[in-house]
């Protein structure tokens, strides 16, 4: 398996399996986990499954792990987990997302940046692994860059890290506001995550600027907590997609 050759559009869909109960990862059905990590960081995963079946029930087994290319490849996984996906009454089945197994895994702290004369094209991945009595195991993966503990300080490094981009004339701008921090923070949502940045231009001038709008951004905000009480982590999250397209960030 060569990590260099991973990309995210041949991982994250699987062709689907064709027995009567069996699971599957096809339409929709993601594995998910941070893009940007760093040494000690506890990173959610989860994984979405579907059935093939109309009709039957699907067992699987599923353990995560990563494993990093830097010198001495560390790596850690989770505890397996077993668990039944219903039958999926849509026609045809395997097209619904039925279950999401979620867990945790520790980023060894020995997991850096790799070192050597041949650049890698990430830095190391995640991994899931789903085993079926019967069936082939299936493996899949999603590729990781190691970054900074998520604070506000190394907010913009990260997201360089994320995007391969730094433009001065652009901002890190924070799409879960920080002025709400501690409101996202119950909800589960680490707002200082590169996944929940984007670049914004700061350029003097522009009418359309992060600096001219975001009076107008974080009144968005206030008016969502304003209808939504106690909002779970799902809800905010879709929130904040739907702001994307009302805002002009580029120069």
């Amino acid at each position: 398996m060569t990590a260099a050759l991973i990309t995210v559009s041949s991982l994250l869909v699987a062709t689907p399996a064709q027995a009567a109960g069996s699971f599957s990862l096809n339409n929709g059905h993601f594995f998910v986990a941070p893009s940007v990590v760093y040494p000690g960081l506890i990173a959610p995963v989860s994984v979405g499954l579907g059935n093939n079946s109309n009709a039957s029930a699907a067992t699987v087994t599923i353990t995560f792990g990563i494993l990093c290319n830097s010198p001495g490849r560390p790596g850690a996984e989770s505890s397996a987990q077993t668990i039944v996906i219903p039958p999926d009454p849509s026609r045809p089945a395997g097209g619904s997302q039925l279950t999401r197994v979620a867990t945790t895994v520790a980023v060894p702290t020995a997991c850096t940046k790799p070192t050597g004369p041949i650049p890698l094209s990430q830095d190391g991945y995640f991994w899931v692994k789903m085993t079926q009595t019967g069936m082939p195991d299936q493996l899949k993966m999603v590729p990781i860059w190691v970054g900074k503990p998520f604070t506000a300080a190394n907010f913009r490094e990260n997201l360089a890290t994320l995007t391969k981009q730094n433009n001065p004339d652009y901002q890190a701008h924070h799409q879960l506001p920080q002025m709400y921090r501690a409101t996202f923070e119950q909800a589960g949502l680490v707002i200082d995550d590169p996944r929940y940045g984007l670049w914004w231009c700061s350029k003097a001038g522009v009418p359309t600027n992060h600096s001219s709008q975001a009076a107008n951004y974080n009144a968005k905000w206030e008016q969502f907590f304003a209808t939504t009480a106690s909002p779970s982590q799902d809800e905010i999250l879709t929130y904040m997609k739907s702001l994307v397209g009302l805002y002009v960030y580029t120069c």
